[in-house]
């Protein structure tokens, strides 16, 4: 019997059709809107010299223009960028391997994908086609930041329940855990590690002094 490497079976179906969707999408944007060198290239076969910043962004003004919703533009981004991230892991001359750049050029597209389609709205007159999310990663750091400078068991304990709620987005089912099923490890720290039907989870708490750190991690 033929066995297949464990490693493909670390995403799901679901997204797996949208690498595959993305992935024609790039095809065809290289095809209609690529530079001459890059034309006769799909998204499998493009080499990695020719993937650069300036190529993935104008990928996301492509995108721009087909796509409706800013979710599904930025979708297809992040899948392009995984996919390339995982075919050249090993590929150092990369231009935009992680040992020889930072994301920030991928921050500062996503960026722009969506000032774009803000911009389109408020030029048009109409609702910003999405869902925004309740709060963006860098919010939630600068609030936490406040919320432990102020040192109070207060303070702590909402930065707690705060870092725990933005956890649970899109997991609702996870808020209804029973305190039966957490099984306590004995650790120094106090692990508690918590079992669900999905896979394996722990939170982390310090004992004996208000709560100053809480985190979820998938393991």
């Amino acid at each position: 019997m033929e066995l297949q490497n464990a490693a493909l079976q670390r995403t799901g179906a679901r997204t797996e059709q949208q690498r595959r969707t993305a992935k024609k999408h790039f095809s065809q944007f290289i095809q209609e809107h690529g530079e001459e060198k890059v034309r006769g290239f799909s998204c499998d076969s493009i080499p990695p010299q020719f993937v650069t910043p300036q190529l993935i962004g104008c990928f996301g003004s492509y995108l721009f223009m087909e796509m409706d919703k800013v979710s599904a533009a930025q979708s297809y981004l992040s899948q392009i960028k995984s996919y390339f991230d995982t075919k050249w892991q090993d590929n150092v001359e990369w231009i935009l391997h992680p040992s020889r750049s930072n994301d920030k050029w991928y921050s500062d597209i996503r960026s722009g994908v969506r000032r774009m389609y803000i911009n389109r709205a408020i030029a048009e007159g109409s609702a910003l086609v999405d869902q925004a999310p309740p709060m963006y990663r860098d919010s939630l750091r600068q609030v936490c930041a406040m919320l432990v400078a102020n040192n109070t068991s207060m303070s702590l304990r909402e930065r707690d329940l705060l870092v725990t709620q933005w956890h649970c987005m899109g997991r609702a089912v996870e808020t209804g855990l029973r305190h039966s099923s957490m099984k306590f490890v004995p650790k120094p720290i106090g692990r508690r590690q918590m079992f669900t039907n999905m896979s394996t989870r722990f939170v982390i708490v310090n004992r004996g002094r208000p709560t100053s750190f809480m985190q979820k991690q998938v393991i």
